[in-house]
C-alpha cells in the first residue's frame, strides 16, 4: 500500500464458468481488517484456531490474513474433505470457529462445501461459530442452519477495522495437518517468524518473485502451498491468480489459457501436473508463452526442468531478469 500499490490488482480470479473478479490491493486490505474486526466481535481471541475450509476464492485469502491478523491461528483444510476428515481436525485442533463456502464447482460438477460443515458441526464439540461466504458475493444468500451460522457479508459488517495485532515473533500462526495416508493426521505448528521468514526466502530471493509478476500455482488452501501464497504475494506486491476447478476442465489446455489470458509471468507447478501436462500435444504448449515457473524439485533431481515441450515455460534460474 505504501509503495503505491493500492490500486493494482493483488488478486484475479477466473471460476470454472469463465466469470471472473479483482480484488485490488487496498479492497484486500480493507477486506481483512473489516474481517478480523468481525471475528473479534465473535469473541475470537489470540490462540484460538479456526478452520478454514475454502476454494480458491479471493476471500480465502482475506480470510487466512484476517485470522492471523488478530492472533488466531489459522487451520487450513483440502476444500476436497469429506465430513470425517473436516471432523477429525477440527476436534482435534479443538477449533472454535470455521470459515466455509458455500459451494463451488469442480469438472462441472457443484460441490456443497457447507453442507459438509453443516454435517460436521455436531461433531464438534467446541465448534461456536460458522462463516459462510457465497461463492457469487452478488447472489441471495443460504438461510443460516442456526444461531452459530454468520454470512461472510454480515461479518464483515459487524466489527469494527481492527490493525494487525503486535504479536511475539514465535506466536502460533497456523496449524497444518499431515496427509493421514500413513497414521492418524498430525498437526504441525507455524510461528508468524517461522512462516514469514521461510516465505519469504523461497518466494522472495530463491524463486526471486517481484513487484511486477503475476503469479498463477494451482493449488488448494489447504495445502501448505495455498498458505504459502497468500503470504508471499501480499509480501512482494506482486499479483495472484486464483482459478476454481482443475488445469484441464472445461478444455484439456485450460491452464495455459490461463497464463495466456492473464499475462502470466509465474506459474507453479506440482509433479501431479506436470504429468498431465506431459500429455499434452507440443503445439499446445508451444502456443502460449510464460516467463517463468516454478516447482517444488523432486529430491536429487533437477529443479529446473521444463514441465513439458517447448518454449512455454522457463526455469526460474535460467529467466531471471536483470
Amino acid at each position: 500500500m505504501t509503495n503505491g500499490h493500492a490500486q493494482k490488482p493483488a488478486i484475479l480470479w477466473e471460476g470454472e464458468d469463465g466469470s471472473r473478479r479483482e480484488m485490488t490491493y487496498a479492497e484486500l486490505a480493507a477486506t481483512v481488517s473489516r474481517a478480523a474486526g468481525g471475528l473479534a466481535s465473535l469473541g475470537i481471541r489470540r490462540g484460538d484456531v479456526v478452520g478454514l475450509f475454502m476454494h480458491s476464492v479471493p476471500e480465502a485469502i482475506a480470510a487466512f490474513l484476517a485470522v492471523v491478523s488478530i492472533g488466531a491461528i489459522a487451520l487450513p483444510m483440502f476444500s476436497g474433505f469429506g465430513v470425517q476428515a473436516v471432523v477429525e481436525r477440527l476436534t482435534d485442533a479443538g477449533a472454535v470457529a470455521v470459515i466455509t463456502a458455500d459451494r463451488t464447482w469442480r469438472r462441472g460438477k457443484p460441490i456443497e462445501m457447507a453442507a459438509v460443515i453443516a454435517a460436521a458441526v455436531g461433531e464438534v464439540p467446541t465448534l461456536r461459530h460458522v462463516v459462510v461466504v457465497a461463492r457469487d458475493p452478488d447472489g441471495q444468500e443460504a438461510e443460516p442452519a442456526d444461531d452459530r451460522w454468520i454470512s461472510w457479508r454480515d461479518l464483515l459488517g459487524r466489527g469494527h477495522l481492527a490493525p494487525p495485532a503486535e504479536l511475539p515473533a514465535e506466536a502460533s500462526a497456523m496449524l497444518v495437518y499431515t496427509s493421514g495416508t500413513s497414521g492418524k493426521p498430525k498437526g504441525t505448528v507455524h510461528s508468524h517468524c517461522g512462516f514469514m521468514t521461510k516465505v519469504a526466502l523461497d518466494f522472495g530471493l530463491i524463486l526471486d518473485l517481484r513487484p511486477s509478476d503475476r503469479l498463477l500455482w494451482m493449488s488448494d488452501l489447504g495445502w501448505l502451498i495455498g498458505p504459502m501464497l497468500a503470504v508471499a504475494v501480499p509480501l512482494v506486491g506482486a499479483t495472484l491468480l486464483l482459478a476454481e476447478g482443475t488445469p484441464d476442465f472445461p478444455e484439456p489446455g485450460r491452464i495455459w489459457r490461463l497464463v495466456q489470458n492473464h499475462k502470466v509471468s509465474f506459474l507453479g507447478v506440482a509433479p501431479t501436473l506436470v504429468r498431465s501436462l506431459m500429455q499434452q500435444p507440443p503445439e499446445v504448449v508451444e502456443a502460449m508463452t510464460c516467463h517463468r515457473y516454478a516447482s517444488p524439485p523432486r529430491p536429487g533431481s533437477p529443479g529446473h526442468r521444463r514441465p513439458g515441450h517447448g518454449s512455454a515455460a522457463r526455469s526460474v534460474a535460467a529467466a531471471r531478469r536483470s
